[in-house]
């Protein structure tokens, strides 16, 4: 859904993937992935830079629900690149989800 909003936006503009991704400063591959499905988890770096360069707020390119599941997944990747193990990441969420049910009580 991203990419069909960007290429909307793009074709709107009169724009071609190469001149939107110049001016988001991303990499043509990347862009045109999103815009084909073949990439439909682009970062919220990633879709902030495209929509400064389509003068289009982010919601219009990624509604809330897409840029909420584009935030876990910066998380997640964040996770994985960092120095954490699966297993702290699991017993922190598990910590924080404990957490939050005695504030509840």
């Amino acid at each position: 859904m991203i990419g069909i909003r960007i290429r909307r936006e793009r074709h709107e503009q009169a724009l071609t993937i190469a001149e939107l991704a110049e001016k988001a400063g991303i990499k043509e591959r990347t862009l045109r992935a999103v815009e084909e499905g073949e990439q439909d988890d682009p970062t919220r770096s990633e879709l902030e830079h495209v929509a400064a360069a389509l003068q289009v707020p982010v919601s219009s390119i990624a509604p809330a629900e897409e840029n909420l599941e584009a935030e876990w997944l910066d998380l997640v990747q964040t996770a994985m690149h960092s120095d954490i193990t699966k297993e702290q990441f699991r017993k922190y969420i598990l910590d924080e989800k404990e957490k939050r049910q005695k504030k509840e009580k």
